[in-house]
């Protein structure tokens, strides 16, 4: 029973790893999609491509926490600062989780 067991728990992680990979790539292409249809790289370079207006985001999720840069996409955080940077706080919850996973990718 317990050869059983191991034969079965192994393939199904396997299996819902590469579910969760693949979820993250749906996530990912959402995101690019968003990114565009904003107009995000009218400002923002990324992997090099896009403005110089504003900082390049190609490793950004490596120097900001997820909540810094939820904070700056929908404009939270910003009150008092100059900024040109529009708020973007009618983006869903969903949609900023897929613009973060582009970035990631």
């Amino acid at each position: 029973m317990r050869f059983l067991t191991r034969r079965l728990v192994l393939p199904a992680a396997a299996f819902l790893g590469c579910l969760a990979l693949l979820s993250g790539c749906a996530s990912a292409r959402k995101g690019e999609k968003i990114f565009a249809r904003e107009k995000c790289g009218n400002c923002h370079r990324f992997r090099g491509v896009g403005g110089n207006l504003a900082p390049d985001l190609t490793a950004v999720t490596e120097r900001r926490s997820d909540d810094w840069i939820k904070m700056q996409i929908t404009g939270a955080g910003r009150e008092g600062r100059r900024s040109r940077m529009p708020a973007f706080d009618h983006l869903s919850g969903s949609e900023i989780r897929a613009l973060l996973a582009y970035l990631k990718s």
